[in-house]
């Protein structure tokens, strides 16, 4: 009796999948991860040995400043001064991210955190509640001083 066709294609078959098994084994024991796993065992008191690691970072992802879509949800920015001689605006400045331009007459905050002012939202400073009548960079804050910047609806 002459074999048939299945059963001439029977021993490549057995030797390609062999062939593929030895290559997996072999690829997946070449990894770094899993070497440093056969190295470990079971034994925690082994010691490994790295001669380098390269660590990949992301990019960090810049979000612009966004108007919210519920700015009376905003919750205010509070923050007390432990030292004498600080201005309000270097305060802020170590507490939050901020965007600000330059004036004649001083600072404007145009966002703390990543919310934005806008024609009918803006950031106003309270120094120990009291709504500030100069800019953050011209108000000198003492020890114990309470600095809050609230969203607010422009009037």
């Amino acid at each position: 009796m002459s074999p048939t066709m299945s059963q001439k294609k029977f021993p490549q078959i057995i030797a390609w999948s062999a062939l593929l098994s030895l290559l997996s084994v072999v690829l997946m024991g070449c990894s770094p991860l899993e070497q440093l796993k056969n190295a470990a065992g079971k034994d925690e008191n082994k010691n490994i040995e790295i001669e380098s690691v390269e660590l990949v970072t992301p990019e960090p992802v810049e979000q612009k400043p966004q108007v919210p879509e519920k700015p009376e949800e905003v919750k205010p920015i509070q923050v007390v001064s432990q030292v004498d001689g600080l201005t309000a605006f270097d305060l802020l400045q170590q507490n939050a991210q901020i965007n600000y331009k330059k004036y004649d007459f001083g600072f404007f905050v145009e966002d703390i955190n990543g919310i934005k002012s806008s024609d009918q939202y803006f950031w106003s400073l309270y120094v120990n509640g009291k709504q500030a009548e100069k800019g953050a960079d011209q108000i000198i804050l003492k020890k114990g001083d309470k600095m809050e910047w609230r969203y607010e609806k422009i009037k």
